[in-house]
């Protein structure tokens, strides 16, 4: 069965939305291809063929009408004999606007695609000549991406499967700008106009299934990432000092709730290192962020890791850390989200420390079910880690009882059977 995925990142395992699609189709027995529209290298073992679109080939459009679209085949990216290769970013130009995150600047991206001519042979040419059997198209809030899904559905008439990570509809925000509204209904409109096109939904969350259900009259099916919960991850031994690691974005503020759990770090580690805190990221962050961060002999900041190398980390590592922002406007904006990371840290052996708002899908989940080191106050954090320094054991008691978790609702085989067999049926290969 051949899947085509549209997405809006490159698909690379160190980045989450790739990390999400390699835990999805690993192991699977289906010929992938995929549409992306960034800069950048694919990195996985799975896709085999690609179509590359871009803001700068959004540009050389309108500007010199150079055509816009890049295809190539996975054999091409470490080929020094082949001419189609993958447009990588220009790290100056998208460092300042990942940095500053201005709306903007999507805004006025959100027009240019719209003027250019993205439709075109390239793109049916590649799509015709895959011929899917499935259209996997992942939500973003951005009306460039839903386009292309419509698009791409009145192209080939296949069944679409979308997976919802965030909450793109509603109008629970806090932001005093109008660029802000104006770009969000606009996109909420053309997102109602989208949810018909597609005959399969997922979400990641249960609370985000019920709520989008009711309001689109759909049925959502939940679907969290898949883990290997293998009995050899579980934790025998603390390491002195102890060891805790965060892997994952720091951008909603998330760097703010890390840079509190330094702040704790620096009472305890007073007289002598007890613990330490090694961050892998791929946000790029200003000079006064990295100030308030880094700590010399106990926080270390390192560029982000294939997943293979992270479980090595966690692996030898005793706590997992996840966070989120408590600052409202950060809050609304996750409040349906279940972040991709909080399956990594399952994973990973190591006791989870979630520092999140209460309501959160993620926290809850970790403290429904007793799986992890759950604050949900900014100012327990002092405490907790204390605690945890002064009874250590505590990190084995949550790296056991997370395995028995995971070995009972994420084990992968089971996961990826369900999956599979979406796709078959929706396909109508299942008899």
């Amino acid at each position: 069965m051949k899947v085509l995925i549209i997405s809006s990142e490159v698909w690379r395992d160190d980045m989450n939305g790739g990390n999400v699609l390699s835990n999805i189709f690993s192991g699977l027995d289906l010929e992938i291809a995929q549409i992306f529209c960034s800069p950048g290298i694919p990195q996985n073992n799975i896709c085999s063929r690609y179509y590359q679109m871009t803001d700068s080939m959004i540009i050389n459009n309108i500007i010199k009408g150079i055509p816009i679209g890049n295809s190539f085949l996975a054999s091409d990216i470490e080929s020094d004999l082949s001419e189609s290769k993958p447009q990588q970013p220009n790290k100056g130009f998208y460092s300042f606007f990942h940095k500053n995150r201005l709306r903007t600047f999507y805004v006025i991206k959100e027009f240019l695609w719209k003027i250019s001519n993205w439709k075109n042979k390239n793109l049916d040419d590649f799509i015709k000549d895959f011929d899917p059997d499935i259209i996997f198209a992942p939500s973003y809030s951005s009306t460039i991406m839903l386009k292309i899904n419509q698009y791409v559905k009145k192209l080939t008439k296949k069944p679409m499967i979308t997976y919802l990570w965030d909450d793109n509809y509603s109008f629970k925000r806090f932001n005093f700008s109008p660029i802000f509204w104006i770009d969000h209904l606009i996109m909420c409109h053309n997102f109602k106009k989208t949810i018909p096109i597609y005959d399969h939904i997922y979400s990641m969350t249960e609370e985000q299934a019920q709520e989008y259900g009711k309001i689109f009259n759909k049925e959502i099916k939940v679907l969290q990432k898949s883990g290997d919960f293998s009995e050899n991850k579980i934790k025998t031994h603390v390491n002195c000092p102890i060891r805790m690691v965060y892997a994952g974005s720091l951008y909603l503020n998330r760097w703010k709730t890390l840079e509190r759990i330094v702040s704790a770090m620096d009472k305890i580690n007073a007289d002598s290192v007890k613990i330490t805190l090694d961050i892998y990221t791929r946000t790029e962050l200003k000079k006064s962020q990295e100030k308030k961060l880094l700590r010399k002999g106990y926080v270390t900041i390192h560029p982000p890791v294939t997943m293979y190398k992270l479980r090595g980390i966690y692996q030898n590592s005793d706590i997992a850390i996840h966070v989120e922002s408590f600052k409202i406007r950060n809050r609304w904006i996750v409040r349906l989200s279940f972040s991709a990371k909080i399956m990594d840290c399952l994973e990973s052996g190591c006791a989870t420390l979630a520092v999140c708002p209460p309501e959160q899908p993620g926290f809850r989940l970790i403290q429904k079910n007793n799986i992890g080191i759950c604050v949900n106050k900014i100012e327990d954090i002092d405490n907790e880690l204390q605690n945890i320094c002064n009874n250590p054991e505590i990190i084995l008691e949550y790296s056991k009882r997370t395995y028995n978790y995971g070995r009972k609702y994420h084990q992968r085989e089971k996961i990826q059977k369900d999956v599979l067999e979406d796709f078959l049926r929706l396909a109508g290969t299942d008899k």
